[in-house]
């Protein structure tokens, strides 16, 4: 993975029209994303696996209203969107 930068982290965390390149490099910097047209997940998230875990790569994870978290698949709206942005609990 590159170089964080965290100035960089900060701009796009303020913005409410990203993309999904712009939020992929938020999920690297362990941020939660989301759409904001969604109204049944809360989040998505970037699982980087342990020597623990029984998945070996990384994967993204979406939570929805009911807490518990499920495999993430991009539709090509998502991929697409321009409503990305930072999630804040």
């Amino acid at each position: 993975m590159g170089i964080i930068n965290q100035e960089k982290i900060n701009d796009l965390s303020q913005r409410q029209d990203l993309g999904f390149e712009d939020a992929l490099y938020l999920l690297r910097a362990n941020k939660k994303v989301f759409r904001s047209g969604w109204k049944d997940l809360r989040y998505v998230a970037l699982q980087r696996p342990d020597e623990n875990s029984k998945m070996k790569r990384p994967y993204l994870f979406c939570v929805p209203l009911d807490h518990q978290p499920v495999p993430f698949t991009l539709s090509n709206g998502d991929l697409f969107a321009q409503d990305w942005q930072v999630f804040k609990e």
